[in-house]
């Protein structure tokens, strides 16, 4: 048997019973390394986690503003074009109303003629 692993040492421990107080130490050590990267990790995704939710409400504002910025741009083309097509319109309307009076007015020229005609035929001329 060698005599050197199982010798006592100066606080009267075995160099195996040393060896097993260094490994032991070294897991223990090990296991609080191991708790601080788990900590850390877990630190780490939660900050990951804020800072997507932060990126993700920035983007939803942003998509809205711009959302507000094109509906306000179209309803500003379309109020446009509603201004064109009224003036077109109304302008049509003038003309159909100039047309429409010029008829009435030579329609009442007529009625007034044929009045008078009819006038003449029954009183004679000049009456």
């Amino acid at each position: 048997m060698d005599n050197t692993t199982s010798r006592p040492t100066q606080a009267g421990h075995s160099a195996e019973e040393d060896a097993l107080q260094q490994v032991l130490g070294i897991e223990r050590e090990a296991q609080a390394i191991l708790a601080e990267a788990e900590a850390e990790a877990a630190r780490l995704l939660e900050r990951a986690r804020q800072q997507a939710e932060d990126l993700i409400q920035q983007a939803e504002q942003q998509a809205q503003q711009e959302a507000q910025q094109a509906a306000a741009v179209t309803l500003q083309q379309a109020q446009q074009e509603a201004a064109t097509m009224r003036a077109g319109v109304e302008a049509e309307l003038e003309a159909w109303e100039r047309r429409a009076q010029a008829r009435l007015d030579a329609a009442a020229a007529r009625v007034s003629a044929l009045v008078a005609f009819g006038r003449e035929e029954q009183h004679g001329p000049g009456h």
